[in-house]
């Protein structure tokens, strides 16, 4: 990554045009690292990306908002698994005539991240249209629709910050991102690779130590049983239900560099050879 940022003429001559700019659905595969005016609003469509500010970084998910502060270099680089897309408004607080109210509520959001439910991700999505709409149409007062637009986002933003905060008190506080639960889902998609404690935690961003206790205490096992477990209970299903499959075939397939040391394990954690395992599922 370029330590020097550049400066985002795009987002820079659209907020010097109006104090709003929007992009919506915008697919990214990886931003430049730059600055530009005003704030910055985030919100995840679909996929997953890491956002760089600074020197910190964020794995963003589905349903995620982060709100930055234009003048932090940042950047956004895309998981390569899957398409992301993302929503962006960009505004200029100073040529706001809400109210300093509003605008200290907005100011007040910068560098949160928080995960939307479903039906208000759902409504903020709507809006986000609508203000693309208006924007690119420009039709009569269409300044003041995109104004009433923008206004009901945030305050939408605002009142899930709130809400959030107000289930905490008698709960455990929300979490930016569930990490256990992230890693978790990872590990059941790419089974076949070769992952291991320090891959993941490379992955997410955190340290390895970190991501072994927080993973222990949540889970009641390592990360190494936890994958393990994870393919072994794969090898059982595919040796029961696909039968044109060959032993070598799903060791492969769950992620074992050889035969000899599939079958070595699976027996000592199953009790059975992978073909007596196969053979004892087979239908009556």
């Amino acid at each position: 990554m370029n330590n020097e940022p550049r400066y985002n003429e795009t987002v820079a001559a659209g907020l010097e045009r109006f104090p709003f700019f929007v992009q919506q659905h915008e697919r990214v595969r990886k931003s430049s690292y730059h600055t530009q005016p005003g704030i910055e609003i985030d919100i995840t469509c679909k996929g997953r990306a890491t956002l760089v500010v600074g020197h910190s970084k964020e794995v963003m998910v589905p349903r995620q908002v982060v709100i930055v502060s234009g003048d932090i270099p940042h950047q956004i680089v895309a998981d390569e698994s899957a398409p992301y897309l993302r929503t962006v408004i960009c505004i200029d607080p100073a040529r706001l005539s809400w109210g300093n109210a509003v605008l200290e509520a907005l100011l007040g959001l910068e560098r949160r991240s928080w995960i939307l439910d479903m039906d208000l991700f759902r409504e903020i999505d709507r809006l986000c249209a609508d203000l693309d709409v208006e924007m690119r149409e420009e039709k009569p007062d269409w300044e003041i629709s995109a104004s009433g637009i923008v206004a009901q986002v945030l305050v939408h933003l605002r009142r899930s910050t709130a809400t959030q905060l107000l289930s905490s008190v008698n709960s455990e506080p929300p979490k930016r991102n569930d990490l256990v639960q992230d890693c978790r889902d990872y590990i059941r998609l790419h089974k076949d690779e070769a992952i291991s404690l320090s891959s993941l935690a490379e992955h997410f961003f955190v340290s390895p130590g970190h991501l072994a206790r927080r993973f222990r205490h949540e889970v009641g096992m390592t990360v190494h049983e936890y994958i393990l477990s994870e393919r072994l209970s794969e090898a059982k299903r595919l040796l029961a239900t696909q039968r044109d499959l060959s032993i070598t075939e799903i060791a492969m397939r769950v992620g074992f560099l050889s035969v000899s040391h599939f079958s070595r394990t699976f027996h000592q954690h199953v009790g059975h050879s992978p073909l007596a395992y196969r053979k004892q599922a087979d239908p009556v």
